[in-house]
């Protein structure tokens, strides 16, 4: 989305839309990372959770309870690390469960990346989407066709340049940046999209200011998004566990014992003070 859409958000019945997180982690000594207790048996069976429904069946295949077995080792090996988002990510693929998975809020809200994002990205274009509208007529649409945002979970109209003509406006824009540091959210994620959905109000200037109107951020909301899928012929690097081939959960899921689905963080309230600065449009 390029320019800051605003209007009146709907939301349609299902998205068409879908990201392919490539996970990756640098291949090095084991001993940078981990201990070798952390893959003890005791270890794995202490932070495996109980599963559902493909946790209770057991496959005919010989391959696909070899390739559970290693996927349930993965996700032990996960929660021993301390990765509770990555693990309860795959925990819940693995449950077939589908749908849309919550995230909590507290791994994205205050990662610098994600600011630094915020910053760099979301701020500059919602800055030029309220300069836009204050530099066109009162009966222009913003935006000028329909933008299908947040992976097809909601839909802004075009609607009326409210910021021109009534003083006040919200502006919407997301992006995807796939270049986060925390080990966290690339095992658990890869890449995923940021959504911002930001409440401006202008107030016109007086000549000796120079005029023009000066702009507020009344309220900046952010959440992420993403779909937990895998990719053919991808594979990520795992140490000590070893290589996970996304053709190997591929299989699993086409044995019914996988199921892709969305990942959607709860919403949180930006509050870094340099993003939510006024700024003022001549």
């Amino acid at each position: 989305m390029a320019d800051g859409a605003s209007g009146k958000p709907q939301s349609p019945a299902t998205s068409s839309k879908e990201w392919h997180p490539p996970w990756a982690l640098p291949l090095s000594d084991k001993s940078l990372y981990y201990s070798d207790d952390l893959l003890s048996e005791e270890a794995l069976s202490n932070n495996l959770k109980v599963l559902s429904d493909s946790g209770s069946r057991v496959p005919r295949s010989p391959r696909i309870r070899e390739l559970l077995e290693r996927t349930r080792k993965l996700i032990a090996l996960g929660r021993s690390l301390g990765m509770e988002l990555a693990a309860d990510n795959l925990e819940y693929w693995l449950s077939c469960a589908g749908g849309i998975r919550t995230m909590s809020k507290k791994y994205f809200e205050q990662d610098d990346d994600i600011i630094a994002q915020l910053k760099n990205n979301h701020r500059k274009m919602i800055v030029q989407g309220a300069e836009r509208r204050l530099k066109s007529k009162p009966e222009q649409l913003f935006p000028s066709s329909a933008r299908y945002m947040l992976g097809g979970q909601k839909i802004v109209s075009p609607a009326p340049n409210d910021l021109l003509a009534k003083g006040e406006t919200t502006l919407y824009y997301e992006d995807t940046n796939e270049d986060y540091k925390a080990k966290e959210l690339t095992v658990a994620l890869g890449g995923f999209t940021v959504y911002s959905e930001v409440e401006l109000r202008a107030s016109p200037l007086p000549p000796e200011e120079g005029g023009g109107w000066r702009v507020t951020i009344v309220s900046w909301k952010s959440k992420i998004y993403d779909r937990y899928n895998w990719d053919p012929g991808k594979y990520t690097v795992i140490p000590p566990f070893g290589v996970i081939h996304d053709d190997e959960m591929l299989e699993i899921e086409a044995a019914g014992f996988g199921k892709q689905y969305m990942l959607l963080s709860e919403e949180w309230d930006v509050t870094d003070e340099s993003l939510l600065e006024p700024f003022v449009v001549h």
